[in-house]
């Protein structure tokens, strides 16, 4: 089955896919996206900590030495730049990986989230619809293919995509909500309500 562990809008992404070559720690900036390798604390201002997973998408938002400001769920804290990688590492060793298993549409959905991380929405749309068309019932490609399309404004094809997810997985509230936001972009306000009725449900 077609399916990464959690989908939330373009940052703040887990994937299924892990990183098997270890951390590589690099200088980042802020707006880089970058992706934990491990299971990893952040530290949060008053000092608590907070789990974010491997495979979690995320965008530096300040760099002080060896650590990163993150923000994961919600939450923004400190985390050290050894549990990280570069998002151009991640695609390069996702894309070998991508060649020893052309036919795992996960991986494709993986790439297109970590793409769409990196502002790269022609390239995410390309490998959601790599994975649609190895697997047509991958609700989770055309869910993220639906969030790219309203990234670019293309409402109408995110209604689509987000409607062919929901008539995969009917109990997803995430299609739902996805296409609420495009009708609501769309001033379509009553469709729009109606989806995110459903999506609380």
């Amino acid at each position: 089955m077609c399916r990464t562990r959690l989908l939330l809008k373009v940052v703040g992404l887990a994937l299924c896919f892990a990183f098997t070559n270890g951390p590589v720690s690099g200088a980042y900036n802020p707006g880089d996206a970058v992706v934990l390798v491990t299971d990893a604390e952040m530290t949060l201002p008053d000092g608590a900590a907070a789990s974010v997973p491997n495979g979690a998408i995320v965008k530096v938002g300040r760099v002080e030495g060896e650590r990163i400001w993150l923000t994961w769920n919600g939450k923004s804290g400190w985390l050290d730049q050894d549990n990280v990688i570069s998002a151009e590492s991640f695609m390069d060793d996702l894309n070998e990986r991508i060649e020893r298993e052309p036919k795992d549409a996960t991986l494709w959905v993986d790439g297109g989230l970590v793409r769409a991380a990196m502002g790269q929405l022609e390239k995410a749309i390309e490998n959601y619809g790599w994975a649609i068309e190895l697997d047509p019932n991958c609700a989770d490609a055309y869910v993220n293919r639906g969030v790219a399309w309203g990234e670019k404004r293309e409402y109408d094809k995110a209604i689509a995509d987000c409607g062919k997810a929901i008539e995969l997985r009917p109990a997803w509230s995430l299609p739902y909500n996805n296409r609420g936001n495009a009708h609501q972009a769309k001033g379509e306000y009553d469709k729009a309500i109606a989806d995110f009725e459903k999506a609380i449900q």
